[in-house]
C-alpha cells in the first residue's frame, strides 16, 4: 500500500509540478532563442488571444478618443457609433496580427512589459496598410460626415487608425515606429508575486517586472491541453 501511495504522489508531482516546469522552461528557452516552432508548440495562441481581448480592447477605444478629440466638436458624437460599430471590428483584427509568436518575443526582448508593448503594437498597427488595420478602409467607407468620413477621422494621432491620406485622398501606412534596442528580460522565482490555481487542469501565476514590485503586472495562465501544459492566457493589469 506504502509503495503504490509513494508512486502516485510522484505521479501527481511529476504532472503537477514537473512538466508544467519543465513546459515553461521551454518557453523560456525558445524566446531565449527565438524558437518560433517551440514556442508555438507551448503557447495556445487562440485561448490566449480571447484573455487579451480586455487589454486590446482598452488601447483600441483610447486611440479611438484620441483621434476624435484631434477632429474636434463635431467629431465627438462619432465615438459612440465607432466604439459599437468599428471597435470589436479593430480589436478582432488587431488580435489576429499582433498575438503571434513574434509578438510574445518582441515583449520578452522589451522587457516583459506587456501593456507597453501592447500599446506600442497596437499603434503601429493602426497605422499599417493592407496587412494590418489599414485594410479595414474599405470596410468603412468615406463620405456623410464635415470630416469627410471615418477614414479622415482616423487619419490623426497615433498615426491614424486606418493611417494618413496622401494628396489623392488614399490612405496611406504610417512611418514604422523605430525599432527599439533589445533588452531581455531577466526573470527569477522573485517575479513571481501571486499564484492560484484555475480547477483540476491549471493554474495561473501572476508576474512583475520589477521583483520589488508588490503586486504582479500580468498574470499568466497555464493548463494541460492539447496533450500537454501549454500558456493559455496573458492578462496584464490594466
Amino acid at each position: 500500500m506504502g509503495k503504490v501511495l509513494a508512486i502516485v504522489i510522484v505521479a501527481l508531482l511529476g504532472f503537477y509540478v514537473a512538466w508544467p516546469a519543465y513546459s515553461l522552461m521551454s518557453v523560456q528557452n525558445a524566446l531565449n532563442t527565438e524558437n518560433v516552432p517551440l514556442l508555438a508548440a507551448k503557447v495556445d495562441f487562440p485561448q490566449v488571444r480571447q484573455s487579451l481581448t480586455p487589454a486590446v480592447t482598452a488601447e483600441v477605444e483610447k486611440a479611438a478618443a484620441a483621434a476624435v478629440t484631434q477632429g474636434g466638436a463635431d467629431n465627438a458624437a462619432l465615438l459612440g457609433q465607432l466604439k459599437t460599430q468599428m471597435v470589436p471590428k479593430i480589436v478582432e483584427l488587431a488580435l489576429t496580427t499582433i498575438v503571434t509568436p513574434e509578438s510574445l518575443m518582441r515583449i520578452y526582448r522589451e522587457g516583459g512589459d506587456v501593456r507597453k508593448t501592447i500599446s506600442d503594437i497596437v499603434s503601429e498597427k493602426m497605422g499599417s496598410g493592407a496587412g494590418g488595420l489599414g485594410a479595414l478602409a474599405g470596410v468603412i467607407g468615406g463620405g456623410g460626415h464635415k470630416t469627410g468620413g471615418l477614414n479622415d477621422l482616423l487619419g490623426g494621432k497615433f498615426g491614424g487608425l486606418l493611417g494618413k491620406k496622401d494628396a489623392q485622398g488614399q490612405a496611406q501606412p504610417a512611418p514604422p515606429v523605430a525599432a527599439k534596442p533589445a533588452a531581455k528580460a531577466a526573470f527569477s522565482i522573485a517575479n513571481i508575486k501571486r499564484f492560484s490555481i484555475m480547477g483540476p487542469l491549471g493554474f495561473s501565476v501572476g508576474v512583475a517586472k520589477d521583483a520589488a514590485a508588490t503586486v504582479p503586472d500580468v498574470e499568466t495562465d497555464i493548463a494541460f491541453t492539447g496533450l500537454d501544459w501549454k500558456i493559455v492566457g496573458v492578462r496584464p493589469r490594466i
